[in-house]
């Protein structure tokens, strides 16, 4: 399974390629600290639910939006560069 995350209360699985992991604070399926044990960038915004979005708060899921499409055109620039 090289390259592939799976996460939930068991944890992520092994990946060898770099990649970013991005999670909400509300899902319960994710879990920061065992994200941030891979050594893999990670984007956490905590009261975001498991589609990123911030209940009852349209506006605050679209800089959601904006901090995922920063941070993921980041990460394909670095690919890119070769870093």
């Amino acid at each position: 399974m090289t390259g592939q995350v799976a996460c939930g209360h068991a944890g992520f699985l092994p990946a060898r390629l770099p990649h970013p992991l991005l999670g909400g604070g509300a899902d319960q399926l994710w879990d920061r600290r065992i994200a941030e044990s891979t050594g893999h960038e990670v984007l956490d915004v905590p009261a975001a639910d498991h589609g990123l979005e911030l209940p009852d708060d349209p506006l605050g899921s679209i800089d959601v939006l904006r901090r995922v499409a920063a941070r993921l055109d980041r990460f394909v620039a670095s690919l890119a560069a070769g870093r």
